[in-house]
C-alpha cells in the first residue's frame, strides 16, 4: 500500500471531521506545526481525534503534501498557526 492510501484509510476509519472540543482549525485548513524543538512544518489539518493523547489536549492531526507526517500522532492547538 502506498503512503498515501494508507494516510487516506487512517482518516476514513480513524478520524472525524469535527473536533472533539472547539479550536480555530478545520479539515483542510493550512497550518504551520512548531514542534518543541522551535523547527517549524506546513501542514494540512487532514482529521480529529480522541485517544490517549487527548487527556494532554493532543487531537488534531496532519499531514504534508510529501506525506512524511507522523500522521496518527495528534496535535495540541497551541502548537499550530494558521498560514
Amino acid at each position: 500500500m502506498n503512503r498515501k492510501r494508507e494516510i487516506e484509510d487512517y482518516v476514513r476509519k480513524e478520524l472525524t471531521s469535527q473536533p472533539p472540543k472547539p479550536c480555530d482549525f478545520k479539515v483542510g485548513d493550512i497550518v504551520i506545526y512548531k514542534n518543541d524543538f522551535g523547527v517549524k512544518f506546513e501542514c494540512k489539518v487532514i482529521g480529529f481525534s480522541v485517544c490517549e493523547l487527548f487527556k494532554y489536549g493532543k487531537f488534531i492531526h496532519l499531514d504534508n503534501d510529501q506525506h512524511t507526517t507522523a500522521y496518527w500522532c495528534p496535535h495540541h492547538p497551541d502548537n499550530l498557526s494558521h498560514k
